[in-house]
């Protein structure tokens, strides 16, 4: 019986594909490109500040080059998604910091799928 139900439960999956071969990845990888952007354009006051400090820093130490470049952009990327996270489930956020923690689930979500 368990079997029977198992094969009629994939039959019906195959014949009533909701996908129909359209399952493709690039929508997904074009959508998270355009949040990350959105995040890395909307990052906090407080963490941008530190950023750029950072920059300032290794700039005039004359360490910076595009590997140090990305990685501070990752780390600022990183504290602001996991500070959105932090105060997400607080009632006092501004609009702003709102659409930012919808912003960062919806990237968490496309991430997964």
């Amino acid at each position: 019986m368990v079997r029977r139900s198992a094969m009629q439960l994939l039959t019906q999956l195959l014949e009533n594909n909701p996908f129909m071969g359209s399952l493709d990845p690039v929508p997904y990888a074009q959508k998270i490109k355009e949040l990350e952007e959105y995040l890395k354009s909307h990052i906090p006051a407080t963490i941008s500040e530190a950023k750029e400090a950072q920059k300032n820093e290794l700039e005039s130490s004359g360490e910076m080059d595009g590997e140090s470049n990305e990685e501070i952009e990752s780390a600022a990327l990183a504290a602001a998604i996991a500070e959105a996270e932090s105060n997400g489930n607080s009632d006092n956020l501004s609009q702003c910091e709102l659409d930012f923690y919808s912003k960062v689930k919806a990237l968490k979500f496309t991430s997964s799928a």
